[in-house]
């Protein structure tokens, strides 16, 4: 059997980071035979895990020269192999190797979201340059992977792709997550914080994300006497700046309350400090908030959408969380409403039940590796 390359270049932080450390300890737990993998990497997280389970890998520089010679050059001498991305396409040149592709960029496939209608004019341009290079690198690869049925659904009928070339494997509980359970808390908060009802937005710092609403609907929360405290991972720029400005301005400081990024390792800890989860995202692909939440019996609470309601089902409180007023009462009413709770909870278990651990995720993966691996390829 020929070698894979599994390429985690593109990955470097947040839930794709944490779904490449399921990938190599779930082909470690599951004993397959590491000589068959070559990982590529740019991410000394990763290189170290890879050390630690003892499989061979190439590191790039995390620098454009590096991610250049990876994208341009690597394989020119490299034929018949399978180049597997967990996240994002093929490399640009990928020569005469075959290439599986993950694709989790949802913004790719709703043209009728200006996903990027908040920039300015020049960077909405670059933008969406960058987004015409993704999609060609996921449609040429010769399979693609997405993470939800709503998403393959439209890639085959908006943007044509080939349905005999796209798959779905569904996300897994992160190890790192679930074994954080059985794992003494760290002390993440302040007197004052811990006795709120705390709400996690476990997640980068980007408009995408919608963190800025989160200031109008504390806004509205605060006028009532309820204990609260929305709880945000943003890391520094230039949203988190003037997201930090303006909680200062409307002295919502002790309502909403940014940790900064946290270790990856760390998540579990801090989900398990927290009471609620909330993602109010424009659009997401598949959120790992999903499964921490379902895993921690945290209730979830969602933006309202066709890809929201395709993977949580029951299993979310849904918002509109543009209308502030409106969220705001109903998320006090999640908070006070200890039957709403128990209701959302109580259909967890069967909604977990419908997706993958990490082990049974990365032998999906293999699997599709096998399909194509050598002469059962077309």
């Amino acid at each position: 059997m020929e070698k894979t390359y599994i390429n985690l270049v593109p990955v470097m932080t947040g839930g794709g980071l944490q779904n490449a450390i399921n990938l190599i300890i779930g082909i470690h737990d599951l004993e397959y035979d590491k000589s068959r993998f070559i990982f590529l990497i740019r991410n000394k997280t990763l290189e170290k895990i890879l050390i630690k389970n003892q499989m061979e890998y190439i590191i790039f520089k995390d620098s454009l020269r590096s991610r250049l010679f990876f994208e341009l050059f690597f394989f020119i001498k490299k034929k018949n192999y399978i180049i597997f991305t967990l996240f994002g396409g093929k490399p640009f040149f990928s020569y005469k190797n075959f290439t599986i592709s993950g694709c989790a960029y949802s913004n790719l496939f709703y043209p009728n979201i200006d996903f990027w209608g908040y920039l300015s004019f020049n960077k909405r341009v670059i933008k969406k340059i960058k987004d015409v290079y993704r999609f060609y690198l996921i449609k040429f690869s010769n399979v693609v992977i997405f993470e939800t049925e709503v998403l393959k659904e439209r890639a085959d009928k908006i943007k044509k792709f080939d349905s005999d070339k796209t798959f779905v494997v569904k996300m897994a509980v992160n190890k790192i997550v679930s074994d954080a359970m059985i794992k003494k808390s760290e002390e993440f908060f302040t007197k004052d914080i811990k006795k709120s009802f705390k709400i996690l937005y476990l997640g980068s710092s980007h408009p995408n994300k919608r963190q800025h609403l989160l200031i109008q609907i504390a806004k509205e929360m605060k006028k009532t006497n309820t204990d609260f405290c929305f709880i945000t991972t943003m890391q520094d720029n230039s949203y988190t700046k003037s997201f930090s400005d303006t909680i200062k301005e409307e002295d919502l400081g002790g309502f909403i309350y940014n940790l900064g990024p946290i270790n990856s390792m760390d998540a579990g800890k801090l989900i398990r400090e927290c009471d609620s989860m909330i993602n109010i995202a424009v659009l997401e692909s598949f959120s790992n908030n999903f499964i921490e939440a379902w895993t921690f019996k945290k209730p979830l609470i969602l933006t309202d959408a066709d890809w929201s309601r395709e993977s949580c089902g029951e299993s979310a409180f849904y918002i509109n969380p543009e209308n502030f007023k409106e969220t705001a009462n109903g998320i006090l009413t999640l908070i006070e409403n200890k039957k709403l709770q128990q209701t959302l909870l109580l259909s967890y278990e069967d909604t977990l039940s419908g997706y993958f651990n990490y082990k049974e995720k990365t032998q999906k993966y293999i699997e599709l590796i096998n399909k194509f691996n050598g002469g059962s390829r077309h």
